[in-house]
């Protein structure tokens, strides 16, 4: 409990989600040159951590028995989660803000809302054509076409299925407030621009001094070298 209430006095923490092959990298890229943040691969253990809170929650049936409140579920995945995030502060030894991406966290936004009180949510946004236009990229560039994979054979269908699972929770009703939305196509042609509007609308104090030669995460750190785009730099 202490380390959260310092924490979120003393850091700002940004999430990035939205479908795969839709900016994530990008903007993540862009925002920690411009926050002078440490540069991370995918935070899938946090993601990890924020999915089997959800799911904890939808089978509360079976939950109750083991945490028999819902503020009692809560605090012990925050307390999880926030020893991570601790970690990943004490390894890189950030100090104000930390920018942490990872596709799925547009699964589990309104986790992150309620684990993490105070951070801003990102979704990029990209047209489902050239979210698949860019899996197929990726099927062609793969190492082993004697067994393709679902992006090598061409599976429309599973690309389609991935691209709704990602944002049909946007499109619902009930979707989670304050989740700010950035558009790949103005983030990719008029980079300066599109971070200038993401200032204004989280109150982010960005840097441009870098937007046009940033630093990026080395491919070694990231997924095998066909999810590496060809535009990247």
């Amino acid at each position: 409990r202490w380390f959260h209430n310092n924490m979120t006095m003393a850091m700002q923490l940004v999430f990035i989600g939205g479908a795969q092959r839709s900016g994530t990298t990008l903007l993540q890229t862009l925002l920690a040159n411009a926050l002078n943040s440490p540069l991370l691969p995918e935070a899938h253990t946090l993601c990890d951590i924020l999915i089997a809170y959800k799911r904890a929650k939808e089978h509360w049936r079976k939950t109750q028995f083991f945490y028999p409140t819902e503020d009692s579920l809560l605090n012990f995945f925050q307390t999880f989660a926030l020893r991570h995030v601790e970690d990943i502060s004490s390894g890189t030894g950030l100090q104000s803000i930390l920018v942490l991406k990872d596709p799925n966290f547009v699964q589990v936004l309104g986790e992150l809302s309620a684990i993490f009180p105070g951070c801003i949510r990102i979704v990029c946004i990209r047209d489902p054509r050239d979210i698949t236009a860019s899996f197929l990229q990726i099927g062609k560039r793969e190492s082993n076409p004697d067994h393709p994979s679902r992006y090598g054979r061409r599976d429309i269908h599973f690309i389609a299925k991935k691209v709704l699972s990602s944002y049909a929770p946007l499109l619902e009703s009930s979707q989670p407030e304050n989740v700010v939305l950035v558009r790949y196509e103005q983030l990719a042609t008029t980079s300066r621009a599109a971070l200038q509007r993401l200032a204004h609308d989280t109150g982010l104090k960005l840097s441009y001094d870098r937007i046009d030669e940033p630093i990026w995460l080395p491919p070694d750190a990231r997924h095998g070298p066909a999810w590496v785009s060809e535009l990247e730099g």
